[in-house]
């Protein structure tokens, strides 16, 4: 649990780096948020290291967040701390891949290939929009995640798209299988058929996200009795806030309008929620 927060601000920080070269990605309000929240440890890099570009400065707090993230994998695979075993990678909810080695090397291929199959993910999710949905809706997730995913993003084709985000899958879930054993990064078959599997994977990704969101939208909800919102509180209403949007965009892309409702409330992202978890279970189950 605490190495996939550590990603998560991975992704903060990889969003932050993306938006410096991505045209016009300012403009998006999720992408301007994320930056504004990391304008401060990006100007304190540069602080501490004069000269320093923008985009130097990101990458250098991105390659931070990774350190971090294999630091905690490498301690969580090598010692009994609560929660320490499940630090490698899962594939298929129950398959994990964990560095059998004690090497700063296999964390960090560790590392980097989590980051990579998780990228993937994300640009699959964008696939699924963009096939269902269109590029030009004036989606704000759509726009999200063209930041989010790059350089994946960049393809305007579908199956060129598709084919980047299997490329980044393979290469991450090679990674995780070089931090168990080099050796093991020759059978092909095996990683590809791990690849796979991390492809499914994106059907968990986006159920459990449909979920959460789902219970976001209940929060909402609830009003604030501060005068003076804490800063908790803002993040919980821009996670908010994205979660409303991503849940009309994704349940019009897989049912399209919402066929099951209760008056205002409506059903489709619940019932999508565990048709993708029984659809990943058989996937998984096909694949292994």
């Amino acid at each position: 649990m605490i190495v996939s927060v550590a990603l998560f601000f991975a992704l903060v920080a990889w969003t932050y780096l993306a938006s410096c070269f991505v045209e016009d990605s300012f403009y998006n309000a999720y992408v301007n948020r994320l930056r504004s929240a990391m304008f401060r440890p990006v100007t304190a890099v540069q602080r501490a290291v004069p000269r320093l570009s923008e985009r130097a400065a990101a990458a250098l707090v991105f390659a931070l967040a990774v350190a971090v993230v294999a630091a905690l994998s490498r301690v969580g695979a090598s010692s009994a701390v609560p929660g320490g075993a499940p630090a490698g990678a899962a594939f298929g909810g129950g398959l994990r891949v964990l560095p059998a080695r004690s090497g700063a090397d296999a964390a960090l291929a560790l590392a980097a290939g989590r980051f990579a199959i998780l990228l993937g993910q994300l640009a699959l999710l964008r696939l699924l929009l963009v096939w269902r949905l269109g590029g030009g809706d004036g989606s704000g997730v759509l726009a999200f995640l063209d930041t989010a995913a790059w350089p994946l993003s960049l393809p305007r084709g579908l199956s060129q798209t598709a084919a980047a985000a299997c490329a980044a899958l393979f290469g991450g879930t090679a990674l995780c299988v070089f931090a168990f054993s080099p050796a093991a990064v020759a059978e092909a078959f095996s990683v590809l058929r791990l690849a796979a599997v991390a492809a499914a994977d994106a059907m968990a990704l986006l159920g459990n996200f449909l979920f959460a969101a789902c219970v976001l939208s209940w929060i909402r909800l609830v009003p604030s009795v501060a005068a003076k919102r804490p800063w908790w509180r803002e993040a919980l209403d821009f996670a908010c806030d994205f979660s409303a949007d991503a849940l009309s965009d994704f349940t019009r892309a897989l049912v399209g309008p919402s066929p099951v409702a209760l008056g205002m409330v409506s059903f489709a992202p619940l019932v999508a929620c565990f048709v993708l978890r029984f659809l990943h279970g058989v996937a998984v189950g096909l694949i292994l």
